[in-house]
């Protein structure tokens, strides 16, 4: 049985890519979804190529950023399953959709899956993979939920995001990271699958790569809210929690050198 997804794209002259995105939805061998685009005024001709797509759910006004956009989209959605994937961002493959649906139609554990993705540049070519294995609960506290879960790799059963709520529209960046600790505050099941399920973009003009010094802060912020959560911090100020993290990053890092997580392409990148 193929459960409805629904696939929330925000977008903002995003006429270089955007098609590539509505493509790899399209091309999914699954027939049961639909596809939300959440414009924020586009006018590079955007709206042009949303028009010949006879499928597609879109509107277009200027909105509060991007975690507006995911709430608009949510709320327009009736997916059993649903998923974020950004304009630049593509599926890694047709089969993406039956894989999602085959693990949560058929778990009922299993809330929220994310799996493995591959960083491309603007003409698509990959550059390395960034493979992730599961995670704690204290490993997201110290590192971040952010920098664990691949967001456009991501899919939620619709009771999730029900649930929990909007995203953060303070947030500009880090929205998702923020929005992961609230999921698992509220007990959900998080599952990593390792299969690449997503191609994500890494360009001069993509929101990630303009916002790195913002989506700094914001993590850093995140970081200091998750941290207040413990019980640990009454005892040990968060400026000394760096002894903590240093030891869960270690410890991951470990695992997956032993795992076979780490290229050599990926390692060049974050050393």
């Amino acid at each position: 049985m193929e459960s409805k997804i629904s696939i929330i794209t925000p977008s903002y002259n995003s006429s270089s890519f955007i098609e590539d995105c509505i493509q790899s939805v399209l091309n999914q061998n699954y027939s049961n979804f639909e596809h939300i685009i959440i414009d924020g005024g586009s006018t590079d001709g955007t709206i042009d190529i949303l028009k010949k797509y006879s499928h597609l759910i879109w509107i277009s006004e200027p909105d509060n950023g991007i975690s507006a956009a995911f709430n608009k989209g949510i709320k327009k959605s009736n997916g059993d399953i649903i998923a974020i994937l950004n304009s630049d961002d593509v599926y890694a493959s047709e089969l993406v959709f039956a894989q999602v649906n085959n693990i949560l139609s058929k778990d009922s554990i299993v809330d929220v899956i994310y799996g493995d993705i591959a960083i491309i540049d603007s003409h698509g070519d990959t550059l390395f993979t960034k493979k992730e294995i599961g995670f704690s609960f204290y490993e997201g506290i110290f590192l971040g939920f952010g920098h664990l879960i691949n967001h456009p790799a991501t899919f939620c059963k619709r009771q999730v995001y029900m649930d929990v709520g909007d995203f953060d529209e303070k947030l500009k960046y880090s929205m998702d990271e923020e929005y992961w600790f609230r999921v698992i505050q509220k007990g959900y099941f998080i599952k990593h699958i390792p299969v690449i399920l997503a191609k994500f973009s890494w360009h001069m003009n993509s929101t990630t790569y303009c916002a790195k010094l913002g989506n700094n802060f914001e993590h850093e912020k995140n970081l200091i809210i998750f941290y207040k959560s413990l019980s640990i911090s009454k005892y040990l100020p968060y400026r000394f929690s760096f002894i903590i993290k240093n030891i869960i990053l270690l410890f991951r890092i470990t695992k997956k050198l032993i795992g076979g997580c780490y290229s050599f392409q990926y390692l060049r990148k974050v050393i």
